[in-house]
């Protein structure tokens, strides 16, 4: 009985990095920094390459009276790796933004590891044309309570729980979603922290599963030039620790220890 995190050892559903530019990369730019992935994205251990959608939509001109309609670009590529059908990694390379996404998670280093295998060189290609303007990182963490939904107290999960949520649905009566975010100061940027908090029924052969499922987005706006990938990897650091402080923060001191989390490591 009670609240489990989905995997044994962490509660980690995905994650995502977003790294954003100042101006959109030319079509020769971005096949140039997007080369050093492309060209042996089977020795990096993806499956599938796919052309992607630009960022900026461009306007093709209808003949009346029909409407302006979006012009959709193909100036970008995508890497793709799965397992048994379902996606597991994701590296995307757009005029606009280079993404990764990984639903395969064990140690922040190992996942920071295998983001810059496949990110530093292209970056450091890209930032010889442009800077970064903001990097975003986002996790999805997901607990299920093991037993009858309306017995599912999220107390015994959250430490606090915003005093606006009914109390039938804090112990577990109904569901409910809280939002929250706010802006701090890094180094002179500004930072958006943000948490949401769902609480959701999930159908299953014995029934409906009560989950809370926990999103944290971290994301510097650069207010200086974010031009080099050793900026760009210190402040992904930084990211890292201020979300999983948030994400600490959020859980009693029991489910942290069930997870192995200590808090500690990550107040600044």
């Amino acid at each position: 009985m009670g609240w489990k995190p989905i995997h044994e050892a962490h509660a980690i559903d995905r994650v995502r990095i977003l790294v954003q530019f100042n101006s959109p990369l030319t079509d020769k730019i971005l096949t140039k920094a997007a080369a050093p992935a492309t060209s042996k994205f089977q020795e990096l251990g993806f499956e599938q390459l796919h052309r992607a959608e630009s960022t900026i939509q461009g306007f093709m001109i209808a003949i009346p009276p029909g409407p302006i309609a979006p012009e959709i670009a193909q100036n970008g590529w995508v890497l793709k790796r799965g397992s048994a059908g379902v996606l597991t990694e994701e590296a995307g390379f757009r005029d606009g933004v280079f993404g990764y996404l990984s639903t395969e998670y064990g140690r922040w280093d190992n996942l920071a590891t295998r983001f810059w295998d496949v990110f530093e060189v292209p970056l450091s290609i890209a930032l010889d044309s442009t800077d970064i303007s903001s990097i975003k990182l986002e996790y999805w963490d997901r607990f299920v309570f093991d037993g009858e939904p309306t017995s599912a107290d999220i107390r015994d999960l959250l430490a606090t729980v915003d005093p606006v949520i009914p109390k039938s649905a804090v112990s577990g009566a109904m569901l409910w979603h809280s939002h929250s975010g706010w802006f701090e100061d890094h180094n002179g940027s500004i930072v958006l922290v943000n948490r949401n908090i769902d609480v959701i029924d999930e159908a299953s052969s014995a029934g409906p599963r009560r989950q809370c499922n926990i999103f944290t987005l971290v994301e510097l706006r650069a207010t200086q030039a974010i031009d080099s990938v050793h900026t760009c990897k210190s402040t992904l650091d930084h990211l890292h620790r201020r979300s999983l402080a948030l994400f600490g923060a959020s859980l009693t001191e029991e489910q942290r220890n069930n997870i192995g989390l200590n808090i500690l490591d990550y107040l600044q």
